[in-house]
């Protein structure tokens, strides 16, 4: 065995936090977080994993999401049909490009 190694010091434990209202705050391991806030709905507000830009989301009136949004870029955002089906999505582009949709038909 290489010096300093033991079997009981090499298994990774992986820790999950939770907040006041029981939903997932937080998992943490050896190789990293992941940090999770919400709306007052439950919805999955933000999530950051360690350094990485924060995300954020946000939601239509009926829970569906309305944008995905990584720090420092322009948001993804979603349009659905009536029967729930996702119609369309944008493409993130730089911020102040011009960005690309895509259709799916109905």
């Amino acid at each position: 065995m290489p010096p300093g190694y033991s079997p009981i010091s090499s298994r990774a434990t992986t820790s999950f936090a939770y907040d006041t209202s029981y939903r997932l705050s937080s998992i943490s391991n050896p190789r990293g977080a992941i940090a999770y806030t919400y709306t007052a709905a439950d919805q999955v507000q933000t999530y950051q994993a360690g350094s990485d830009p924060a995300v954020a989301f946000s939601y239509y009136d009926d829970g569906s999401v309305k944008t995905i949004t990584r720090s420092g870029e322009n948001p993804v955002a979603y349009s659905y049909l009536l029967t729930g089906q996702r119609s369309q999505s944008s493409t993130p582009t730089p911020p102040g490009s011009t960005r690309a949709t895509t259709t799916r038909a109905g």
